[in-house]
């Protein structure tokens, strides 16, 4: 359940996918498109950055697992071709067994309900896409899609060179890293979603969606208390404006 450890990088489009299409965000909702979202998913991990998976299907060219049937899949199409994708499981949907349930100290989060906990995994865009608009639209459409459906908590893990990538989305650190074994070394995040004074204080890119909505600090304040040593720290360079 982890995300792509390619680090951003700011660039122009890419020239030689010039089209009339403009990219559509979307939810997979066929069995088509889900296995469209599969074999992207298995050129990117596998095909491109050589990724030794044990669950891959090198018959068909897809990945996928067990969290992928109680999903929600998102994806970039562009001229019927998948060029970013991702996954939401919601923890009033997916069963998380203990493993995961350790990972993310989920148990600690007890008293919210299920309803208000998601895990985000498989966060990945086509090479020829990163650094565009392409990954800034697709997380303010998750960030969009969550709040509607009144996550307060999202969860995810990723390698630790994109930790600070996260912190500028608002995501914090709280618990120690673990090794998968699959991607090696990972580091667990949360984001509150409505807590928007937090957001202004880290500059995050969905400042702007969250004013719009309802707004609670509470899951912050909650935070603090539960996670004292952890919720003193913001990355210096996300509060330095000139460094931002």
């Amino acid at each position: 359940m982890d995300n792509t450890d390619s680090k951003p990088q700011v660039k122009q489009a890419p020239t030689r996918r010039a089209t009339d299409s403009k990219p559509q965000i979307k939810l997979a909702l066929t069995p088509q498109e889900r296995e469209a979202i599969f074999s992207f998913r298995y050129q990117v991990y596998v095909d491109e950055m050589a990724k030794q998976l044990g669950y891959a299907d090198h018959k068909r060219k897809m990945l996928t697992d067990e969290f992928d049937e109680t999903a929600d899949l998102f994806m970039v199409e562009l001229d019927g071709e998948v060029i970013a994708t991702a996954r939401l499981n919601h923890a009033d949907v997916t069963h998380f067994d203990d493993y995961w349930r350790e990972v993310y100290k989920l148990d600690e989060w007890a008293d919210f309900s299920d309803s208000t906990i998601t895990v985000n995994s498989r966060l990945m865009v086509a090479k020829e896409w990163r650094g565009t608009s392409i990954l800034g639209s697709l997380v303010q459409e998750l960030y969009r899609h969550l709040r509607e459906r009144g996550t307060r908590f999202s969860f995810l893990n990723c390698a630790p060179s994109l930790v600070e990538f996260y912190e500028q989305l608002g995501y914090r650190r709280y618990t120690d890293g673990f090794v998968d074994e699959d991607v090696g070394y990972h580091v667990p995040v949360v984001f509150i979603l409505d807590d928007t004074q937090y957001l202004k204080q880290v500059h995050s890119p969905f400042l702007r969606l969250a004013r719009k909505l309802p707004s609670d600090s509470s899951g912050t304040q909650w935070f603090e208390q539960r996670f004292p040593e952890h919720a003193a720290h913001i990355n210096k360079r996300l509060i330095d404006h000139e460094n931002f």
